[in-house]
């Protein structure tokens, strides 16, 4: 396998060249340097795993290149093109892959990417504990990989030992008599 290329590992309705597409958002959210270091080794680890989101303006009934939802991971696929990386399918073909969602208006387009990046839920403490275990996840990993906001590791990693020691201790399958 070509190590440097980033597999596309999502569906997509079409492929795009990164020149061909358009910011929506403009300066809305930013990067710092380390949260882009983290999303391109993610990228260069995991593949292209979700395409960006481009408005359908329905008002005109065609496919715009605004970009609705995927402006970092653009950004950092970007940057790994430059690096020498490429980007392509399991067939050979090129490109960033997009889906098409449909506004009337650019209000609307507006109104759907800023619904992207409400956080209506947050990751609780158990909730990820539960995760954690059941898939057999590494959470001092995931502290450095992944900035789940919101989330105090330390207390997860506390509870995870508290889960460890209480199985060690006594597994749970055991009938009391």
């Amino acid at each position: 396998p070509d190590n440097h290329n980033i597999p596309i590992r999502c569906d997509y309705t079409e492929l795009l060249q990164p020149e061909d597409l358009q910011e929506f958002q403009g300066d809305l959210k930013k990067h710092t340097p380390a949260e882009r270091r983290k999303l391109k080794d993610e990228i260069k680890q995991l593949g292209f795993t979700a395409p960006l989101f481009l408005w359908f303006d329905t008002t005109a009934g065609e496919k715009t290149h605004k970009i609705l939802d995927g402006h970092q991971r653009l950004g950092a696929v970007t940057e790994l093109l430059e690096e020498g990386f490429t980007i392509a399918d399991n067939d050979g073909n090129a490109g960033i892959p997009v889906i098409y969602i449909k506004a009337a208006t650019q209000e609307e387009a507006a109104d759907i990417l800023l619904g992207y990046n409400t956080a209506y839920a947050k990751i609780s403490t158990d909730g990820l504990v539960d995760f954690a275990q059941r898939f057999n996840l590494d959470i001092e990993k995931l502290k450095q990989t992944k900035p789940l906001h919101g989330v105090n590791f330390n207390e997860v990693l506390k509870k995870l030992a508290t889960l460890d020691s209480e199985q060690r201790c006594c597994p749970p399958n055991q009938n009391m008599k």
